[in-house]
């Protein structure tokens, strides 16, 4: 997750000088790289994004998680199961579920998912304003031991070269609700420790999950 950067203070991640609405613009990302223009390996996201950008989504479990409150989002995240990193394929749309006026400026729409050339999954987070959108700050998708509790998750990395360096500082830990719906953590690393930042929420259309 990034956007909550802008909620304390910190400038967003670079964008182009005119940035254009995101289906009509041409994505070539990198897996290290939050302005597409870093070095590494290459992720395929043109067919990602093209092809799954005009499929018309709704996101009505989205919106029911929007108004619990913090203790019940911890409760069904601790429920939740570690996903097969093979679902995560695609467009997901997102929601900031703990911070309504970060939620409410929309400033981040949720994340693409591809697979890596190595085999796994990495992807870029979309950001906006108004009826554009774009895609920056790359982070790959892994499988790992949560660091609160003793189970697995996938954990979303931001810590990739290219990305700034208050970007990588994020650490997200993500789990399944549903076949589509998906809950994670934020927490930024500060003075040594990782304090809470929010939950946020993602969902697959049901289209892409399993393909």
């Amino acid at each position: 997750f990034t956007s909550l950067s802008i909620a304390h203070g910190q400038p967003e991640c670079p964008t182009d000088p005119a940035p254009v609405p995101l289906r009509t613009r041409s994505v070539s990302a990198v897996a290290d790289g939050c302005d597409g223009h870093g070095s590494g390996s290459t992720l395929s996201y043109e067919k990602a994004v093209t092809s799954i950008a005009a499929m018309p989504l709704t996101f009505t479990a989205l919106d029911d998680l929007a108004g619990l409150k913090r203790d019940r989002l911890t409760e069904l995240h601790s429920s939740g199961e570690c996903p097969d990193l093979a679902v995560l394929q695609g467009r997901a749309g997102g929601i900031v579920l703990t911070v309504p006026v970060v939620r409410g400026l929309r400033l981040w729409r949720g994340k693409v998912f591809t697979s890596t050339p190595e085999g796994g999954v990495g992807g870029l987070n979309r950001l906006g304003a108004a009826n554009w959108e774009t895609l920056r700050c790359a982070f790959v998708a892994r499988i790992g031991e949560s660091r609160f509790a003793d189970r697995q998750v996938v954990l979303l990395d931001h810590d990739q070269p290219g990305n700034p360096p208050y970007i990588r500082r994020f650490h997200d830990e993500m789990v399944q609700l549903s076949d589509t719906l998906f809950l994670a953590t934020s927490h930024i690393r500060a003075l040594g420790q990782l304090r809470y930042v929010c939950h946020f929420a993602l969902q697959l259309p049901s289209s892409t999950v399993g393909t």
